[in-house]
């Protein structure tokens, strides 16, 4: 594994696109948004995500196959994987699979206030928050009985 690389979810998720065939930024933001990524990581910004591609590119990771331009459109370029790419993806995947990480999401940081707030308005915003975990989870369980993927891979 690439000892210079440091794992992130981000380019966890582009070295598995690229596992599965060459494509453009344009391309892989298409795909995770349509197989709902965004749940998992965030995907939201242009910038992150392009700077993501260049740390795996300067890394050794992935390479420009090629440049394509399609009718009126700007260039594109298409990236692909390379072998210390494939092991660091499966380094990676191993690695946040097995070694628990501490992470900090904000949920239980709020949780850690709540008693700063008056009782009635945190009761309030956690039935907010629980209806629209109630949403998604109608959303997985639609998905699941139409034959939808939940974790899309």
């Amino acid at each position: 594994m690439n000892r210079e690389s440091r794992p992130s979810p981000l380019g966890l998720v582009v070295l598995g696109l690229l596992l599965e065939a060459r494509m453009h930024p344009y391309e892989m933001q298409r795909l995770l948004k349509e197989r709902q990524k965004e749940r998992v990581v965030n995907i939201g910004q242009r910038s992150s995500f392009y700077q993501t591609i260049n740390r795996l590119q300067r890394d050794g990771l992935i390479v420009a196959h090629r440049t394509v331009r399609e009718g009126t459109r700007p260039d594109r370029t298409v990236y692909e994987i390379t072998d210390e790419g494939r092991r660091t993806f499966h380094g990676w995947l191993r690695r946040m699979l097995a070694a628990p990480r501490d992470v900090f999401p904000d949920f239980p940081v709020a949780v850690s206030y709540l008693p700063l707030l008056e009782m009635r308005e945190a009761v309030e915003l956690l039935e907010t928050r629980r209806d629209a975990l109630a949403d998604e989870l109608s959303e997985v369980e639609a998905a699941l009985a139409a034959g939808g993927a939940v974790l899309p891979g």
